[in-house]
């Protein structure tokens, strides 16, 4: 403080020997070992302010990022790295700009910071450390029988003679390479393969799991990996099996199917939707009952396949959950409430009925059925932490999902 005083005087006597004395600035310069900028600094700040001018002024900026981020976007640059928690403040704030064209946007610089801030993310090197639960999941069983593993993909999408895209999508039985369904969709969405799906359940029963890759719809980008598709498979009591992300070889069975339909009913294509659908049709009933399969010793598909019981509904179980676990549920968009509050956890679970279970003060962990998902925190800057698939040991070994929903927790 003394020497904050000492600067003051200095100055004081400076701007009293150049105003009243008329030294010039040179000569001041000289004596006191400053440089002319400083001295005339001085000068006009003495001019504009009088004696209080002269004073030290504090360094901090007349305004803050952190603080302009904190009340203007904070809660909804963090709400939507919820929803899209891969995003980093690049796709963050493109985003950000096409919801609020008309405001002045935060910088992606500033949305880092918060994000490093409520530990909603990490540097390359190094993961974050608040992170959700690892979960361990059973391995992906032997076809053995009719109806325990079915397979389900897309064939590669093309377009028709009249320039509709289309987009086949194809489900095997893998214990007898039963073809259970090639369809002609406009699109890949849930909607459109839940229908498909339906049809299926119908007419030849559920099966045990289904292997699926890690594209759209089966997979997302959320807990464990589902999706809104690959969850109602789950309410139904179906495992789900995930191939290892890049490897579409252990899907290998479709792949070569899929090689095998492309020449044989997909050139040239068919004018429209529906004489492409009828060609499918009777393809696969050809591949089904007259076409010798190697994989199962040259016998027909038909010859080892059976259908299961029909399901009595196929629509998702109602979950209930024991005290002391709160019952909680999702809504369409992916959030649930609790204490006046909007919670975002995950779009494939909307429409379910999730259990939080406390196991400290203000900490819960979620429950799908007897799936753990995630932890919960309220008071948290991240209030959700998703759970995520835990690799296995072996690079060979698959990585998979699976659960039975209707059950009890």
């Amino acid at each position: 403080m003394q020497e904050g005083c000492e600067r003051i005087l200095l100055r004081r006597e400076l701007i009293r020997e150049l105003c009243e004395e008329g030294r010039s600035v040179s000569e001041l310069g000289r004596r006191y070992g400053l440089s002319r900028k400083t001295i005339h600094s001085w000068k006009r700040r003495y001019e504009q302010e009088g004696l209080k001018g002269l004073e030290q002024k504090s360094r901090r900026p007349h305004r803050s990022p952190r603080q302009a981020i904190s009340q203007e976007w904070e809660g909804e640059v963090l709400e939507l790295k919820r929803r899209r928690r891969t995003w980093g403040p690049k796709k963050l704030v493109a985003e950000l700009k096409r919801r609020n064209p008309d405001k002045a946007m935060v910088s992606q610089r500033t949305v880092g910071r918060l994000l490093r801030a409520a530990g909603l993310t990490h540097d390359r090197r190094r993961r974050s450390r608040k992170n959700g639960p690892l979960i361990e999941l059973p391995h992906r069983p032997e076809a053995s029988a009719s109806n325990r593993l079915w397979a389900i993909d897309f064939k590669g999408d093309f377009c028709l003679q009249d320039g509709t895209r289309v987009y086949p999508l194809t489900i095997e039985d893998l214990y007898s390479r039963f073809l259970l369904e090639v369809r002609v969709l406009k699109s890949t969405n849930f909607s459109e393969v839940r229908t498909s799906c339906r049809r299926v359940f119908s007419r030849y029963g559920m099966p045990e799991g289904i292997v699926v890759d890690n594209g759209s719809p089966f997979a997302g980008e959320g807990l464990l990996g589902l999706s809104r598709l690959s969850s109602w498979w789950m309410s139904l009591g179906i495992k789900v099996y995930f191939i290892e992300p890049r490897k579409p070889y252990q899907n290998g069975h479709l792949e070569r199917l899929h090689g095998t339909l492309k020449i044989e009913a997909t050139q040239p294509p068919a004018p429209k939707m529906d004489s492409q659908q009828r060609r499918f049709d009777r393809w696969r009933k050809y591949y089904n009952e007259q076409r010798p399969h190697e994989a199962i010793a040259q016998r027909y598909p038909s010859e080892l396949y059976h259908p299961g019981a029909k399901p009595a509904s196929l629509e998702a179980v109602s979950l209930h959950y024991p005290n002391p676990i709160l019952k909680r549920y999702v809504k369409s968009g992916g959030e649930f409430i609790f204490s006046g509050r909007r919670y975002f956890l995950s779009e494939a679970l909307s429409g379910y009925n999730i259990g939080l279970k406390p196991i400290e003060v203000g900490k819960f962990e979620i429950f799908w059925g007897q799936l753990l998902v995630g932890l919960f925190e309220p008071a948290s800057a991240d209030p959700i932490r998703l759970a995520r698939r835990k690799k296995k040991a072996s690079p060979k070994t698959q990585h998979l999902a699976t659960g039975n929903s209707s059950g009890k927790n």
